[in-house]
């Protein structure tokens, strides 16, 4: 069978990035499919896949490259402790996309699936970065303001706008698969397991409540719906795990507590058999809205959240605290929403349909036959000149240290954001 290199951070453990292998290979069922991620590994749940670093598949034969989706279109070092341990964080995301085209071989086609740009691309990056732009065969992206961070680079580039992948969630796991794992997960049965309000948490968005404010707002929150928290962990690679553990004695209701999940389908239940979702996950949110469970995202107005709020229909579903939270889901007509999120995952889903079809279109128009994937001194060539715009970067005091890249420090390469 062909095979396929598939990009992304399938390593982590993190709910959205991991779906995009399945989500896939549902629509490209013919070919064989190898995730390639900065460090690699086994599977991280039980219904993830493994995958291997670039350099893994050195040598080898394919019929395409399929990078992403995620957030992952810029080329900043990452401050995730895996990264660092297998020494992929400075370039782990720039390999994912500028490695993985300018290495690619001649007849082998570069195709993105709505990939996210979170800021622009600083200008000591833009050549390389436009060359790989030049060299994707066909380049997508999933909000307006991807494309124009792209376009300030290369401003003749022809680029698609389409929905993340992730509002296909519906068509991956039957009705009957999602109620008997939510039955599992709450104690109930299939289709009568209680009234649920799942709840996501992550330090990044709560800085401006104290964990005793918040366990009011969320005790308010499950009061006015009647209904049982349930604490989803969904970047435990972001220590969401701590966080839902952390804010517990908080809480007057006994939550369900999800902070280690098992696998992607349990995370999905949780979501889409529950009756609310409030939460600080783009990917949360997108589940809730393709399923059609009214919810409420907490964040600042990054690119990817006001992207995911307008493609569901619903910008007023963006808050940027946990404090907006009571009058947000006071003022909602869960009806109503609930009808908005449903028509907009089936237009969502029609997009999808030919942006896949678009993709498959460029993988038969290329050469029949395999072609190798990555060229070793291809490889090699643009590693060697990637490290040396962070070593002068580094020179010039805009590259951060890991210790203030895990502080969380703004500006990364000269770039606000």
């Amino acid at each position: 069978m062909a095979y396929l290199a598939h990009t992304g951070t399938f390593d982590v453990e993190n709910y959205g990035d991991l779906l995009f292998p399945l989500l896939l290979a549902k629509r490209l069922p013919g070919y064989e499919v190898r995730p390639v991620s900065p460090c690699g590994g086994n599977p991280v749940w039980s219904d993830c896949v493994s995958s291997a670093p670039l350099e893994g598949l050195l040598g080898s034969k394919c019929r395409g490259i399929i990078v992403g989706g995620g957030n992952i279109i810029h080329p900043n070092p990452s401050s995730l402790a895996r990264y660092r341990k297998c020494g992929a964080d400075i370039r782990g995301y720039a390999d994912l996309w500028i490695g993985a085209a300018l290495a690619a071989g001649k007849d082998v086609p570069v195709l993105w699936n709505a990939c996210g740009v979170p800021r622009p691309i600083g200008t000591e990056f833009a050549e390389i970065a436009r060359e790989a732009l030049l060299r994707t065969d066909y380049l997508s992206v999933r909000d307006e303001l991807s494309r124009k961070y792209l376009q300030n680079i290369c401003p003749d580039l022809e680029i698609a706008v389409v929905p993340d992948s992730a509002w296909d969630l519906p068509s991956l796991w039957t009705a009957d698969e999602l109620d008997s794992t939510f039955a599992a997960l709450t104690g109930g049965t299939p289709g009568d397991c209680g009234r649920h309000v799942a709840i996501h948490l992550n330090r990044r968005y709560t800085k401006d409540v104290g964990d005793i404010a918040l366990g009011a707002i969320i005790d308010g929150l499950c009061d006015a719906l009647d209904a049982r928290p349930i604490l989803v962990a969904i970047g435990p690679c972001h220590e969401d795990d701590v966080f839902a553990r952390a804010i517990t004695p908080y809480l007057s209701r006994e939550p369900i507590i999800l902070d280690r999940p098992q696998s992607l389908r349990q995370v999905c239940a949780a979501i889409s058999r529950s009756d609310f979702y409030v939460g600080s996950s783009m990917h949360g949110y997108i589940t809730a809205a393709a399923f059609g469970v009214p919810a409420v995202v907490v964040a600042r107005k990054m690119i990817k959240f006001s992207g995911a709020v307008h493609r569901a229909g619903a910008p007023e579903t963006l808050v940027r605290s946990w404090k907006k939270v009571p009058g947000a889901v006071r003022r909602i007509d869960r009806d109503a929403l609930s009808a908005t999120f449903l028509q907009s995952q089936k237009a969502a889903s029609a997009e999808l349909t030919a942006h896949w079809s678009a993709i498959a279109s460029q993988i038969d128009r290329g050469s029949q036959m395999e072609a190798t994937l990555w060229d070793p001194s291809a490889l090699h060539a643009y590693r060697a000149r990637f490290q040396d715009i962070c070593t002068r970067q580094k020179t010039a005091g805009k590259l951060p240290t890991r210790k203030r890249i895990g502080q969380g420090l703004k500006g990364l390469f000269g770039v606000k954001y």
